[in-house]
């Protein structure tokens, strides 16, 4: 079972939108951190209402990527 996933916005083939609507219908339990070089709100006005509620701005360090995903992990569903 896949618990959660870091999702890169730019990615050959298929957006990062486009990605998340495939795991949703598959695995709508699924937490997705967003991962981006774009500013937030710019990354994020991209998805759906019922989106990614975590993000993570590239270039990250590992501390705050361990700190996003442990914070999306406890985030009410």
């Amino acid at each position: 079972d896949v618990d959660l996933v870091i999702l890169d916005m730019t990615m050959p083939d298929m957006d990062g939108v486009a990605t998340f609507a495939q795991l949703q219908s598959v695995a709508p339990e699924v937490r997705v951190v967003v991962s981006s070089g774009y500013q937030q709100s710019e990354a994020m006005d991209q998805f759906p209402s019922k989106g990614p509620v975590c993000f993570v701005q590239k270039p990250f360090r590992m501390q705050t990527l361990i700190q996003t995903v442990k914070d999306c992990v406890n985030a009410s569903a």
